[in-house]
């Protein structure tokens, strides 16, 4: 390569330097040979002078880089088995944590889609025993006309409240339906696509036959059709005219299909403070807190608390940011995840590490003569940070692609799972926090190797003097690398050892129900066809009734709301004959409503009493309900539950009280992992459908269709599903978050053990001379493979104490996602110690050994031996 012209000209000028200094001594008669060493010794080290010139020339820092990495990418071409093990494991360890932040990053730090988002709140009312509870339309009404602290408050309803049955050209659909009030988009700050928002004046009964189209329904069912603004849609037989599509990917409401105005609610629950079925969104004024919004609106219920003891004593409000309460139940979980491919990270550096350290001892004698030359120390390490610097960045590109594959897969895999998951990319933030992590895994791969490598003895390396003590010093800094590498891989395999049990426990959970061989689906017939609760009962028993005519279907029958569903049908009541409860403190239960048939075909046992009858279903008012196990034991644990009578709402004292029939088996039906809740059953044909079938569920889905078609071809089916998948649905966030851990945490340990090989192995290998030696002298084998042993025994032993310490604490974090099992379940860390112990093993056949038999000593008859190193 052609040398750099400034360097040509600095060359040139030492070498003129030099002549004249050697002329001046020869003419004072000192021979040539003795002049030149003269010279050479008064003018110092050439190459510093040379380097020292160039840095006043020129930018030193940039042209020492730029040579550094040339000499760096060089060195690593001459070893491509270190290299690319050292690329796949920061390429891993990167890939990771890219993958992981970027869905850190969109889900919990990227702002929400919002005008001012940090000032958008959610507004709950709380109970006695109910934190966060849907709000009643009249207290919402009071709220948003007294409130000084905010500029608006909206409201919608919320998941599951509202399906409507939608007609295009034919084809029916059950779709997702909230009802909002006329300022949720201006509260949020949002725009419709297209058209406009809802006015005033439409939220008034008899002119809210207006709709807004979400931006999938307008897509999906009438094909982005730019002028669907002003036509008419058929929506539950009647016909609504479209007035604006909505953004794409609107957060809130992120389920809804389409919006109506609030005013389609039920009369009486636009009068009625005992319906809560609304959640409130605000938007502080600029410049008001949290906390005096708090203030005003706590005020505020105790004023109605007041006015309406009969329905809101008791009744509190409570304010979450609304960007904490979208993301609240995932923020735990996704922080796991981050620390855990943190840790993964710090192993793979520890290895890299690993790696240089072997590196600086094979390399010991270049470094040595390279201080003995004139190198400076500093200059040095740089040089050498520059290699593993180089290293983090070729393993920082390659992670980058293998987060893409990792983000394509969450996508797929997650989205049901994570809110905003649609949002997780490669943005400007996420390419910072890789370079940050390059430069940090640089840094820690390479920092420590090269202040080693720099200050051993160079003149006695080159004499080869005090190879022990320098291989010595760095062989102890790899020892305590390795122990490093076991506990952190421990403190990850703990973590996902706690999930797994954790979901294993689930899965056997006892859910009160046998979920096999279940199909379910919902069916809402119209309102405008079947407006009264007869007809209504009557479709009902025309589907149960072709349903059960089918081959493979054992039974049929309905329940409301479909259990894991997530729709929370809470009620207050009395018990007759009971203390009364304390002010505000009125008793809380689940309620179903199920057809007579649901018991046995459930397979839920009644403990006591017996099951509902058909003519139980033919009166508006229940004249019977059914309780659980649960119920008893909390609000009639002293007394026999049968004959006991109900009373509901606590609003009216003249309300039908409704006697107690019977006692059903405890069920969780809203999550596998919650306590079975009191429940009321009351009997009435409606809701989902669900079958008992003798083949797979699915397969009956077509037939179910064309039953429900056949007596009423404007009515779909919805939500077709077995319940199986319904129970797997409840369990997809547990099911995600231990599948990943437990992913991590294997290649946690599969780096750990890669560390501990390398070092072992290498260890071995410095010893072959040792070992050879030995068997030549008749040590056993055994016993030179045991001393071997013992040493990765030692670091595996070190590393599985500190890791079961930090385990300790660490695994605490996950108390809030562990079901059946504490954070320091002993068999846990039994069950997982093992694996770590097990990562020790380094063969001994690492430097092959054999003694090979030679002459037999006559004076003695025994046969000498000569040691042959096969490697």
């Amino acid at each position: 390569m052609k040398q750099p012209k400034r360097d040509r000209e600095i060359d040139e000028e030492i070498a003129e330097h030099l002549a004249r200094e050697i002329e001046l001594r020869m003419e004072r008669g000192i021979p040539r040979e003795q002049a030149e060493a003269e010279a050479r010794k008064i003018f110092g080290n050439a190459t510093r002078i040379k380097e020292t010139t160039r840095g006043i020339w020129t930018a030193k820092l940039f042209e020492q880089f730029s040579f550094d990495a040339r000499y760096a990418l060089r060195s690593l071409a001459k070893s491509p088995a270190f290299t690319l093990v050292a690329l796949a494991t920061l390429a891993l360890g990167i890939g990771l944590n890219t993958a992981i932040f970027s869905t850190v990053n969109s889900v919990l730090l990227r702002p929400l889609p919002y005008r001012d988002p940090q000032r958008l709140m959610q507004l709950w009312e709380t109970h006695p025993v109910i934190h966060s509870a849907q709000v009643a339309y009249p207290d919402f009404a009071d709220w948003r006309s007294e409130t000084k602290t905010f500029e608006q408050i909206a409201a919608h309803t919320f998941q599951g409240l509202q399906q409507f049955n939608l007609v295009v050209n034919g084809e029916p659909e059950q779709i997702q339906a909230s009802l909002v009030s006329d300022n949720l988009l201006p509260t949020l700050g949002l725009q419709p696509a297209l058209g406009r928002n809802f006015t005033r004046g439409e939220m008034q009964p008899g002119r809210d036959d207006v709709v807004l189209l979400s931006d999938s329904l307008w897509r999906r069912r009438f094909h982005a059709n730019p002028r669907i603004i002003g036509q008419t849609v058929q929506i539950d037989g009647a016909l609504d005219r479209v007035v604006g599509v909505l953004p794409p990917e609107t957060p809130i409401p992120s389920w809804a299909d389409l919006l109506v105005p609030i005013s389609r609610l039920n009369k009486a629950d636009l009068v009625s403070r005992k319906h809560h079925q609304l959640e409130v969104i605000g938007r502080l004024k600029p410049g008001a807190t949290e906390s005096q919004a708090l203030a005003e609106l706590s005020g505020i219920a105790k004023r109605l608390e007041r006015a309406y003891p009969a329905t809101n004593r008791s009744i509190g409000v409570s304010i979450v940011p609304l960007a904490e309460q979208v993301t609240g139940p995932v923020r735990t979980p996704l922080l796991i995840l981050l620390g855990a491919v943190g840790f993964i990270l710090l192993i793979a550096c520890a290895n890299v590490a690993n790696l240089l350290l072997a590196r600086a001892i094979v390399r010991r004698k270049e470094i040595s003569l390279r201080l003995t030359l004139g190198a400076t120390r500093a200059r040095l390490v740089a040089q050498l940070l520059t290699e593993s610097l180089l290293l983090a960045a070729l393993g920082a590109a390659l992670g980058t692609l293998l987060a893409f594959a990792g983000i394509h897969l969450l996508h797929l895999y997650a989205a049901r799972d994570l809110p905003r998951a649609a949002g997780i990319s490669l943005d400007a933030r996420v390419l910072l926090f890789t370079l940050a992590v390059a430069v940090a895994s640089s840094i820690l791969c390479g920092l420590l190797p090269a202040l080693e490598a720099s200050r051993s003895d160079h003149n006695a390396v080159l004499k080869e003097t005090s190879r022990s003590l320098g291989d010595s010093r760095l062989r102890g800094m790899r020892r305590i690398l390795v122990a490093g590498e076991v506990a952190l891989a421990l403190v990850v395999l703990a973590g996902a050892g706690l999930l797994v049990r954790s979901f294993a426990s689930l899965l056997s959970v006892d859910l009160g129900f046998r979920p096999g061989h279940l199909l379910t689906f919902q069916v809402n017939p119209s309102p405008s066809k079947y407006p009264t609760s007869a007809q209504v009962q009557t479709f009902y028993l025309r589907v149960l009734s072709g349903l059960k005519s089918l081959p493979s279907v054992k039974d049929a029958a309905t329940v409301y709301p479909l259990p894991f569903t997530s729709l929370l049908n809470r009620t207050r009541f009395l018990l007759e004959g009971g203390p009364p409860p304390e002010a505000g403190r009125f008793p809380i239960a689940q309620v179903r409503v199920v057809s007579p048939g649901y018991f046995p075909l459930m397979s839920i046992a009644i403990r006591e009493g017996r099951n509902f009858t058909v003519q139980d279903t033919q009166s508006d008012v229940a004249p019977a309900c059914i309780v659980s196990e649960a119920f008893v034991r909390r609000y009639s644990p002293d007394r026999d539950a049968l004959g006991r009578k109900v009373v509901l709402g606590v609003v009216d004292p003249k309300q039908v009280a409704i006697p107690i029939v019977g006692v059903a088996a405890d069920i969780r039906d809203l999550d596998p992992s919650r306590e079975p809740e009191p429940l009321l059953y009351f009997p009435g044909i409606a809701g989902a459908v669900v079958l008992r079938t003798a083949a797979a569920p699915l397969t009956l889905a077509s037939s179910a269709r064309r039953v429900v078609a056949s007596i009423d071809p404007e009515q779909p089916l919805a939500a077709v599903a077995s319940m199986d998948n319904l129970v797997a649905a409840a369990l997809a966030r547990r099911r995600f978050s231990t599948i990943l851990l437990t992913g991590f945490s294997s290649l946690a340990l599969f780096l750990a053990a890669i560390g501990l090989y390398g070092i072992v192995s290498y260890s071995v290998a410095q010893r072959t001379r040792e070992l050879g030696l030995r068997m030549a002298l008749g040590a056993q084998r055994g016993r030179l493979f045991r001393s071997v042993l013992a040493e990765s025994l030692l670091l595996s032993s070190a590393g599985l104490v500190a890791g079961v310490i930090l385990s300790f604490f660490l695994t605490r974090l996950l108390s809030s996602l562990l079901f059946g099992v504490t954070a320091a379940d002993p068999l846990t860390f039994a069950i997982v110690a093992p694996p770590c112990l097990r990562s020790r093993s380094a063969p001994l056949s690492c430097p092959r050994i054999a003694l090979s038999p030679l002459i037999p000593c006559k004076p003695c008859g025994k046969t000498r031996f000569r040691l042959e190193f096969l490697h």
